[in-house]
């Protein structure tokens, strides 16, 4: 059964059972469709500090999470962590969660079959180079963004450039309802993970199909 890794955003999993908690409400939609969360042992998850950063052309903290997600998903020799084949990595990031796995793509070198980035802010300043640097790492890249996701243009305010700049230059970019994280938190917006095919970035690819 396809495994995914669920990662909360800036100040994420501050809620009970929140959307990357693996008994959250998304995670059971997932599963009841064929997917299930990668790792169910708190001790065991994945996260990172989710604290602000990006400001004053500093990424010191999604370096340092990005690092830490390729070692967890890449261990050496096998040990401390799932490792995962590239082909079996399906990754949903929410918010600058995105900037981790940029990171860990564009400057560690994990290797990811599909993500999804939710809300995530599209920013200039060396993320431009790291971004460059991930997309041939990811073989298959969804951005949703909205239009009344205030909290994705607040987060690329910091790297000095002009204008609202939402969609991802390496991604293929589709236009979700409300804000920054309804499509992972409102239960009522879930079946567009399927109607919509985001579910299939999550998936192994069909053969001939993609």
């Amino acid at each position: 059964m396809p495994r995914y890794l669920a990662i909360a955003g800036t100040h994420g999993s501050r809620r009970r059972l929140d959307w990357d908690h693996p008994r959250s409400a998304f995670a059971d939609f997932l599963r009841a469709r064929g997917l299930e969360p990668l790792e169910e042992d708190e001790r065991r998850r994945y996260a990172w500090s989710t604290v602000l950063d990006g400001i004053d052309g500093r990424d010191d903290t999604w370096d340092a999470a990005g690092r830490a997600l390729y070692h967890y998903l890449v261990p050496p020799l096998g040990i401390g962590g799932p490792a995962i084949p590239p082909r079996e990595t399906f990754i949903v990031a929410h918010s600058h969660a995105g900037q981790v796995v940029a990171f860990a793509c564009g400057v560690y070198g994990l290797e990811v079959e599909g993500l999804v980035t939710v809300g995530t802010p599209v920013r200039g300043g060396r993320m431009t180079e790291v971004y460059a640097a991930a997309a041939p790492r990811i073989r298959r890249h969804l951005h949703l963004h909205s239009r009344r996701d205030w909290w994705q243009v607040v987060g690329s305010l910091f790297d000095g450039r002009w204008g609202i700049h939402r969609e991802h230059p390496h991604a293929d970019n589709q236009e979700m309802p409300k804000g920054h994280g309804d499509v992972l938190r409102d239960p009522g917006l879930f079946a567009l993970w399927v109607s919509r095919g985001w579910i299939s970035y999550l998936q192994p690819e069909v053969a001939g199909v993609g």
